[in-house]
């Protein structure tokens, strides 16, 4: 299950919607959801990703006003996986655009908490990945260290022998 993607910053076709040198007509427009629509269904009944294929396929559904679905579909993403952040960011987004400021909210406050244990587990890692650094130069160290020892004691006990006359 992907985390980095968040639908609504990546479709060209929402980008499109914008854009008036693209504009397309209505019926194409709806025609580009639709095919959305089915083919994230078809990845949700594949198994492919579901979290991920049920918000787009519910960014879809809202960009048509169909609310209700799209609400649904947020929520069933959420049940799959309860720490996909995109699912929470773009309920939030539908929420405050109907006007739900209090469940907007307590979407938001979810996106922070998230976020944040994301960041925690992220500065883990770091830090565990530092601590394996330090622990191999240390141990470079040492075995380099033993190295030139050894080699300086190797020629404090046998000196090169002169050939020269």
């Amino acid at each position: 299950m992907t985390d980095n993607y968040f639908p609504l910053w990546d479709w060209n076709f929402l980008a499109d919607f914008m854009n008036p040198k693209r504009m397309r007509s209505p019926v194409e427009n709806m025609s580009s959801l639709v095919q959305i629509i089915i083919s994230q269904t078809e990845r949700i009944v594949q198994n492919d990703e579901p979290d991920a294929s049920l918000v787009r396929r519910a960014c879809a559904e809202w960009s048509m006003f169909l609310v209700d679905s799209a609400l649904v579909d947020f929520d069933k993403a959420i049940s799959i996986n309860p720490d996909y952040l995109p699912a929470y960011t773009s309920r939030a987004m539908l929420y405050t655009q109907i006007g739900k400021m209090d469940l907007a909210a307590k979407d938001q406050q979810k996106c922070g908490e998230i976020a944040a244990k994301k960041y925690k587990e992220a500065v883990a890692q770091q830090i565990a990945a530092i601590t394996t650094i330090q622990k191999n130069v240390k141990t470079f160290y040492t075995i380099a260290n033993n190295f030139w020892q050894n080699w300086v004691d190797m020629l404090k006990q046998s000196p090169p022998s002169s050939t020269e006359k």
